[in-house]
């Protein structure tokens, strides 16, 4: 399986646009100072990448154990220490994530392995160098 995306410069600053391969595009922007920064950096999908993949992992071990939750969020913070330390070269200090699952209390410690699981065979993370923290919350 091969994934393709394909960004281009706008002609000015530090922005474009990132193409996907279904036509759906997104204008981008780097962060101050480099540009206005916004929701939509390369340092937020960085983060929401890890976010969403962790989530559809944690559905799979959930469904696999037959746990049917009521509700799933999943928060993922990345850290730089400074902001002085955005800068080429530099990487996220460190990466946490979050996930709160709400289940049946019966339930509770099984979500608990299969938030676990998640993370060993979340393919993003387990790509990336940065210190990864996970700290689920399971709610009855």
């Amino acid at each position: 399986m091969q994934f393709e995306i394909t960004s281009v410069w706008s002609g000015e600053g530090y922005q474009g646009k990132v193409k996907f391969s279904d036509n759906f595009a997104l204008d981008f922007f780097a962060l101050p100072p480099w540009g206005p920064g916004g929701d939509v950096t390369p340092e937020n999908f960085f983060i929401a990448s890890i976010s969403m993949c962790y989530e559809m992992f944690l559905i799979g071990m959930l469904k696999g154990m037959r746990i049917e939750p009521s509700s799933i969020e999943v928060k993922v913070i990345g850290e730089i220490e400074k902001e002085s330390d955005i800068k080429p070269g530099k990487a996220f200090d460190r990466i946490e994530i979050i996930p709160r699952i709400k289940v049946k209390e019966a339930e509770k410690d099984k979500a608990l392995r299969a938030a676990k699981l998640a993370e060993e065979y979340c393919f993003i993370s387990n790509s990336i160098k940065v210190p990864i923290t996970l700290s689920p919350e399971i709610i009855t």
